[in-house]
Formats: structure tokens, C-alpha cells, sequence
């Protein structure tokens, strides 16, 4: 939940410094990550239902630490001084984030999922 409201306060942030400005219109294919994924996302064949809070924290922890270094990324490699500033925030909030997590992690007890009652029919 405290990750879900650090998401708003970005989307908030953006939509603040992004309100006088006309931005282009792109369709989906127009822009791609620097990876196949959002730089704060997880594959989806990486979760499953059976998901223990150890696995959740460290899924989060994967992803606020390749936020941090998508805005490293574009703070070094902008033109802008504007946007450089914004990302420069947004790596010191990202770097909180994943120092958060850490201690999360370390205070979260090892789970271990029993055996699955209902396993899947297909198995990748």
C-alpha cells in the first residue's frame, strides 16, 4: 500500500510539471522502453498465484531498483535542464524506495508454499 501511494505521488508529480505543456501524441509503437518492460514493472510469467511476501518484496525491490536506473539513464542523457532536474528527484525518491524495501526484506520471515492443490495443467 505505501508503494501504491508513492505511485500516485509520481503520477501526480508528472501531471504538476506536465499541466502548461502540450505534449505529442503517440501511439503505443512509437515509443518503446529502454526495456522490454516499464522500467517499474515485472514480467507477468514472473508472479503467480501462490506469491509469498518475501517474493512480493523482492519483486518490488527489482522494480523501484530499475526505476532508479531508468531515471539515472534519462538525467544523464537529456537536453533538458528541466527534465533533468525532475529525474534527478525522481532517482532520490526511487533510491528511498528501494531502501525501504531493504529493510522490509530483512525484517520479512522466509515462506515456504506448500504443495500446490491446484497446480496448472500446462507447465512453460
Amino acid at each position: 500500500a505505501r508503494l501504491a501511494v508513492f505511485g500516485d505521488l509520481h503520477a501526480d508529480e508528472v501531471a504538476e510539471h506536465a499541466e502548461n505543456l502540450t505534449l505529442p501524441k503517440l501511439a503505443p509503437w512509437e515509443y518503446r522502453w529502454p526495456d522490454p518492460e516499464g522500467p517499474e514493472t515485472q514480467p507477468y510469467e514472473h508472479g503467480h498465484y501462490q506469491l509469498t511476501v518475501p517474493e512480493a518484496l523482492a519483486y518490488a525491490h527489482q522494480n523501484e531498483s530499475r526505476g532508479k536506473a531508468f531515471y539515472e539513464l534519462v538525467a544523464q542523457e537529456t537536453q533538458s535542464a528541466v527534465v533533468k532536474e525532475l529525474a534527478e528527484e525522481f532517482v532520490e525518491e526511487e533510491a528511498e524506495h528501494v531502501r525501504l524495501l531493504e529493510e522490509w526484506i530483512a525484517r520479512t520471515p522466509a515462506e515456504s508454499v506448500g504443495e500446490d492443490p491446484d497446480p496448472p495443467n500446462v507447465v512453460a
